[in-house]
């Protein structure tokens, strides 16, 4: 009697944690939204709009990319980065950008019942926007883009960096940590690891990027191309159900496994 009863009492348990597990999963199931969609409407943005992205970027399944955003082509978009054109709009991202992992790209709204929030938009090239990016820019790990912002092509924005309200010119180089608020950074200028430019004189005495650091960006933006060509391909290689090749550390443990 004494070991039954603990038995029966497990058993109760283990069916009850069972039956619990599965009630979750079916809620999360029932629940669950396609991290590629479009936004709700409200007072500031009157009409749902689905995001445009071209077959020929890559967003890990992981991503966000949600409502008035257009990205370029030959795009990579990594693991928790989160893109939400669902309060500043638009959000227009150029050709061969990459958005590493944990990026936050977001806006202040942008308008309100229909009549423009001025004070939220930039302007590039005669269009209005609440984040522009340009081509070839690197985001690194969860660096944050506050709109309203202009980041020109070629630039670099260093882990856990946060830019808004600022127009960052062309092949910049932002170091990791580093804050920029409310200036405009000429073209390629540096900003070094933590310092905060939020000081129109400070923006304009900034150094100019060296040749090294150049470099690092064109080899920063190919890497990401490639990492997007192959993923793609990939992806596609297992929808139809072509095996993949094995490296080979893979191919040297299943010899190993099996005595060969």
């Amino acid at each position: 009697m004494k070991i039954v009863v603990p038995i029966v009492g497990l058993l109760v348990l283990a069916a009850g944690g069972f039956f619990g597990y599965r009630m979750l999963v079916a809620k999360s199931q029932a629940t669950t939204i396609s991290t590629n969609r479009y936004n709700v409407a409200t007072s500031f943005i009157a009409q749902p709009v689905d995001p445009r992205i071209e077959k020929s970027d890559y967003l890990n399944p992981q991503s966000l990319v949600l409502g008035d955003v257009t990205l370029g082509e030959k795009d990579f978009v990594g693991p928790f980065a989160s893109i939400r054109g669902d309060v500043g709009v638009p959000i227009r991202v150029g050709d061969r950008t990459n958005i590493q992992d944990g990026v936050v790209i977001h806006g202040r709204k942008t308008s309100e019942r229909g009549d423009a929030v001025e004070a939220n938009r930039v302007e590039f090239r005669h269009e209005f926007y609440s984040v522009y990016i340009g081509d070839d820019v690197s985001l690194e790990p969860q660096s944050q883009i506050g709109g309203p912002c202009i980041i020109e092509n070629g630039t670099v924005v260093g882990m856990q960096a946060l830019v808004t309200d600022a127009h960052v010119g062309k092949h910049c180089f932002i170091g990791p940590h580093a804050v920029v608020i409310g200036v405009l950074l000429r073209n390629g200028r540096y900003v070094s690891p933590g310092q905060v430019v939020t000081d129109q004189a400070v923006a304009d005495n900034l150094p100019l990027i060296t040749v090294r650091q150049r470099k690092r960006q064109d080899d920063e933006v190919d890497d990401y191309v490639q990492l997007t060509a192959g993923y793609l391909k990939a992806a596609t290689a297992t929808a139809s159900g072509e095996p993949g090749k094995k490296s080979e550390t893979s191919k040297s443990a299943t010899a190993a496994a099996s005595g060969e």
